[in-house]
């Protein structure tokens, strides 16, 4: 019944969420770096370790199930989002470093709805 565009392309999507990630998280560096470690750990590692250890599929199994049930909720392709899981937790990750680093100040300012906003 409703439909919403938060940003139209990736870059703005990027920039939109490098801008809150972290600090909607409001988790303490520790707990957010745990956060991102066990993410990276157990979304996106066996989809390379799985070239050693062809148990690792259980675990990519259990992923991609839960991502197929995911899309269905939310009434997308379920083959797009399984497809695209990989990319999507690089994508995840990239974006959680670095709005830790805005919200650090490492990073001054990002680029967001056409204006640089501040941290």
């Amino acid at each position: 019944l409703v439909f919403c565009r938060m940003y139209d392309g990736f870059q703005e999507s990027v920039n939109g969420f490098t801008k809150n990630f972290y600090k909607g998280a409001k988790m303490p560096l520790p707990l957010f770096s745990a956060w991102i470690l066990l993410m990276f750990f157990t979304l996106f590692v066996p989809f390379l370790l799985v070239f050693f250890d062809t148990r690792f599929m259980i675990i990519i199994a259990i992923n991609l199930i839960g991502r197929a049930v995911q899309a269905l909720s939310i009434k997308q392709d379920p083959l797009e989002a399984i497809l695209m899981h990989p990319i999507q937790m690089i994508g995840y990750l990239y974006i959680a470093v670095r709005s830790y680093a805005y919200s650090e100040g490492r990073i001054k300012s990002v680029l967001w709805k056409g204006r640089l906003v501040n941290n």
